[in-house]
């Protein structure tokens, strides 16, 4: 009788697998080690490229900056005779205000409804944590009333002396139910841009009780709305300068065609970039404190461009902006 000399196949093929496990074992090992190295090296890169963004923008916004010109040095004191000059600059202003909302009211729905709500403007001055007014609203109980509370250089200091600050030299103050505005000279088309873009806060706080408007700075949430009035920033600071911002971003984008990201082209901006856009609405040699206005606004505004072009939706544009906050601020998104 014949033996089965044929070997046993399963007990072969077991030891050639366990045979093999240090060997894979060793690289997995390997693979994972690249991969941390590059993730770390893509971290550094990374970390680098915002570090050299950052110091970009923080030489636009002190190398060669005059000092800062205001409008409205302090809060008029009744025993100097300077009301009825006060009262009447800030009813031009009032008026002025008014004019813009009307101007503006064809460029985009929003811009509509924001000149049909805010009919009534009060125009008033912020003092040691209060307003004075010396403007009339008229009354019309179909519309809703809004405020432009203007704030002197004094106020300004005042705070920083008590090292405190405002949280922005323009912003929509929610408890207050009114556009705080620094009594900043600005150039025209980044005037109108930010009260169009303030008080388009004010219309999703005051009509729309939108959750957006007093959601935490960086959310979802709050960035869709900031896209929003970003947008409509875009269509009056471009309406405002018969398109030549918008050809000044478009020849910036032309310099940068070989991004791929916004994050990128934010990274990639030069000096020279920013003048062009400068140029285009007549913020040359503007000071320090109104170039924080204008460089929000380029980055904003740029950066949104970039992603219309390329044809990307609401969802990208807010990420974006999100990244610009946690850039820009240091802390991450809160929902």
């Amino acid at each position: 009788m014949k033996k089965n000399l044929k070997p046993n196949a399963p007990r072969q093929r077991r030891r050639l697998l366990f045979s093999l496990i240090p060997k894979v074992t060793c690289l997995l090992i390997l693979i994972t080690a690249v991969l941390i190295f590059f993730m770390q090296r893509g971290r550094k890169n990374e970390a680098a490229r915002a570090r050299t963004m950052m110091s970009m923008f923080q030489e636009y916004l002190v190398v060669n900056r005059p000092k800062a010109t205001w409008w409205l040095q302090s809060t008029p004191k009744a025993e100097e005779g300077d009301l009825p000059r006060i009262a009447a600059l800030l009813e031009n202003k009032r008026r002025a205000v008014r004019l813009l909302l009307e101007e503006k009211r064809n460029i985009s729905p929003l811009a509509g409804k924001i000149a049909d709500i805010f009919t009534n403007i009060l125009v008033s001055i912020y003092n040691k944590g209060s307003t004075v007014s010396f403007t009339m609203k008229v009354p019309s109980p179909a519309n809703i009333s809004a405020e432009l509370c203007i704030i002197p250089a004094e106020e300004v200091a005042a705070k920083a002396a008590r090292g405190e600050k405002f949280i922005s030299s323009v912003f929509w103050n929610h408890d207050w139910g009114a556009v705080m505005l620094f009594a900043l000279e600005l150039p025209p088309p980044v005037l109108a841009g930010v009260l169009l873009h303030e008080f388009g806060h004010g219309y999703y706080d005051k009509v729309l009780h939108a959750p957006s408007a007093t959601a935490p700075l960086g959310s979802a949430s709050h960035s869709g709305e900031e896209v929003l009035m970003y947008e409509l920033t875009f269509l009056v600071v471009n309406h405002e300068t018969g398109g030549v911002y918008g050809e000044a971003c478009d020849e910036v984008l032309l310099r940068h065609k070989n991004v791929r990201t916004p994050k990128r082209l934010m990274q990639s901006l030069t000096l020279a970039d920013l003048a062009v856009l400068d140029k285009a609405i007549n913020a040359e040699g503007i000071g320090a404190e109104a170039a924080q206005i204008v460089l929000a606004q380029h980055i904003s505004l740029l950066g949104l461009r970039f992603l219309e072009k390329r044809g990307k939706g609401h969802d990208e544009k807010v990420a974006f902006y999100q990244w610009i906050v946690e850039t820009t601020t240091g802390k991450p998104p809160r929902e």
